[in-house]
């Protein structure tokens, strides 16, 4: 795919995959726009004016007020959505708050900002939406993760429906669902994360790096497939289904 003067909209580009792609990118001359929470990325590659904070924690009209007004003030030609969250731990123990919050930044906050994205590249008559899901949306991967594991299966669900609604049209839809990764997500995760942090510690020998992973999505990108299995790791675990 041609990426030259591309203007790309990452959401959650201030670590793990969405830094990497946002990296990639711009070596392909694409112009980066991103979303932080909490800390703007430091990176060369970013222009500063092109950082929007955004957490997936707001009210959902704040949300989608935002979205609406990034991708209008900027004529955005894709987005790309990285941003998620993680819990461990036993279900049956699990705080509500947990709960909400999971389905919340995993599942529910990018369905909104999807929504938004689509009216805007319909109106514009064309436009790509990625989503950055896991493997865990095709298979239960990791015990103790059995709302971060199901946001992942409705988000493969939701854009899988999401492309049927676009067919006829210059706009496209897809998700990637990549294997273990070398992210700072365990550190960030909600839950028992000494526990968490005990089993990707046994688990990251098969973990691949972000750099990879994103290799794997941009090139994914220029085909015509909804889902997107990014590497060959991803590809050999979904063959298990």
């Amino acid at each position: 795919m041609e990426w030259n003067q591309k203007k790309i909209l990452i959401l959650g580009a201030n670590g793990g995959i969405g830094s990497a792609i946002a990296r990639q990118l711009s070596q392909q001359s694409a112009i980066i726009y991103g979303t932080y929470r909490r800390m703007k990325p430091k990176d060369a590659i970013w222009n500063q004016n092109h950082l929007y904070d955004l957490d997936f924690e707001l009210n959902l009209n704040e949300i989608q007020s935002k979205i609406k007004d990034i991708l209008s003030s900027n004529d955005i030609d894709m987005v790309i959505i990285a941003a998620g969250s993680a819990y461990f731990g036993n279900f049956s123990k699990m705080d509500t708050k947990d709960i909400q919050h999971t389905y919340q930044v995993d599942l529910i906050a990018p369905i909104i900002i999807a929504q938004s994205v689509l009216q805007f590249f319909l109106e514009k008559g064309e436009g790509h939406l990625h989503i950055v899901a896991a493997i865990a949306g095709l298979l239960p991967a990791v015990k103790n993760m059995a709302v971060y594991t199901s946001s992942k299966f409705g988000l493969v669900g939701f854009v899988r429906a999401l492309a049927m609604e676009t067919i006829g049209t210059q706009v496209r839809v897809s998700v990637s669902c990549p294997s273990g990764v070398i992210t700072e997500l365990p550190e960030n995760a909600l839950g028992d994360k000494e526990a968490f942090l005990k089993v990707i510690e046994v688990l990251k020998k098969n973990f691949e790096s972000a750099d990879d992973v994103a290799k794997g999505i941009l090139e994914g990108l220029s085909s015509r497939d909804v889902l997107n299995l990014p590497t060959e790791k991803a590809r050999a675990l979904a063959k298990k289904l």
